[in-house]
């Protein structure tokens, strides 16, 4: 991640239309969960509902994705931080670029089968922690153990600590050894996550 002042200009336009896709998405996340969760509070299984969210959140995430596309710009590889001069830190988000004709050349050589595959698996993969982390969750809020507020409050803390932390490290383990498994090239990067084409594709439409 990189600060926003080293950052060249970008299409503050495309940024808003991914913002205001964002918002809808996590609206209608929200609204989903209060219509599954709410009524049913008690025997509702959040740790089903959340994994769930998670997916429809990442499946909507990409089609914003697709749409600032085909509006003509491409998400930066990197992701930004806003307003982070406090010791808390800021907001990551992603910027855009402008498509340019190298990029689509280059772009055009991905492998559609196993970026596919890749990003299936990079949601369930999330889906799965979050179901982990949920499941601690309800349990501990449903225990019939007489234990207090403040221990209950703790054992939540560290239990969400843990599973973030095992979460990044997953994370970055799968998308490192992604390609090694299939024999991939990572030909471009978006939003901090690889692009990938078979090696021999790679490396020919590089060199056209």
């Amino acid at each position: 991640m990189t600060d926003f002042e080293t950052q060249p200009s970008y299409s503050w336009p495309i940024k808003c239309l991914y913002l205001l896709l964002q918002s809808i998405s996590i609206l209608l996340c929200v609204l989903t969960f209060f219509a599954l969760y709410f009524p049913h509070t008690r025997n509702a299984q959040l740790y089903l509902i959340m994994p769930s969210l998670t997916i429809f959140y990442f499946i909507f995430r990409n089609i914003n994705y697709k749409i600032c596309r085909l509006c003509g710009y491409h998400a930066s590889p990197k992701l930004v931080d806003y307003f982070s001069e406090g010791p808390e830190g800021g907001v990551t988000l992603p910027t855009f670029e402008k498509i340019s004709e190298d990029y689509r050349q280059i772009y055009q050589a991905r492998h559609i089968g196993f970026q596919s595959l890749f990003y299936c698996l990079f949601m369930l993969l999330n889906a799965g922690l979050v179901l982990i982390d949920t499941y601690v969750i309800q349990l501990d809020l449903y225990s019939d153990t007489a234990i207090s507020v403040y221990i209950r409050g703790l054992i939540i803390a560290l239990a969400l600590i843990f599973i973030v932390f095992i979460h990044i490290k997953i994370n970055k383990w799968y998308q490192k050894y992604f390609a090694k498994w299939f024999d991939l090239k990572v030909i471009l990067v978006e939003h901090g996550q690889p692009i990938f084409a078979k090696k021999k594709e790679a490396d020919s439409s590089i060199w056209q």
